[in-house]
């Protein structure tokens, strides 16, 4: 699990704390105070990246570390740059609901021949359960799936404890028709057919 080092914030800004290229931070916890920290823009990128920006250790001032979650995060695309970022501290014993990607483990044979391409059009889902039981990342093997086949959501395999809060009925992954290789095919029997002709 990635850890992001923070430190206490001073009494400045978030304005002022942005433009010295470090990240605005209120951590939040059941029953304490929010703390207020902040980190390099640089590194709290790379952390929430890590994390699929779910969940990751903080470390601050290099000696107190706890375990969060993303709750929140403000980010200005024209500028591309992360404004703040709203934390969760979190126990192993909590019950959390948490956004967890989807990985494909394989290929389909259909796939490696050409014959059909692969999506994925739920990337993620949803699962709810005591946060030591939640996986970084659900893997489904995808390499017995045949043309115009799909995976749904309820077809995933999930830890004991841990329950899906996505639609069953989602499509995790689905194969369909690679229509590049059924137009080279056609124009194959059209340029035969030409050729048989002019024979």
């Amino acid at each position: 699990m990635h850890t992001l080092n923070v430190d206490k914030r001073e009494d400045k800004k978030a304005a002022a704390i942005r433009r010295s290229g470090r990240v605005p931070i209120a951590i939040q916890g059941k029953g304490v105070e929010t703390v207020l920290v902040s980190a390099p823009e640089l590194e709290t990128r790379k952390a929430l990246g890590a994390s699929h920006g779910q969940k990751m250790m903080i470390a601050l001032g290099g000696e107190t570390s706890y375990e969060v979650l993303v709750r929140g995060s403000d980010f200005d695309a024209a500028k591309g740059q992360l404004l703040s970022l709203t934390l969760q501290r979190v126990s192993e014993d909590d019950v959390v609901t948490m956004e967890v990607p989807v990985v494909a483990d394989g290929i389909p044979e259909s796939v490696n021949d050409g014959h059909s391409t692969l999506s994925f059009p739920t990337p993620t889902v949803q699962l709810k359960g005591a946060l030591h039981d939640l996986p970084e990342e659900i893997h489904v093997d995808v390499s017995k799936l045949e043309g115009h086949d799909k995976l749904l959501a309820s077809d995933l395999v999930l830890p004991k404890g841990v329950t899906l809060q996505t639609s069953p009925d989602a499509v995790v992954a689905t194969t369909g028709v690679n229509r590049a290789f059924v137009e080279a095919g056609v124009e194959a029997a059209d340029a035969a057919s030409t050729e048989t002709a002019a024979a």
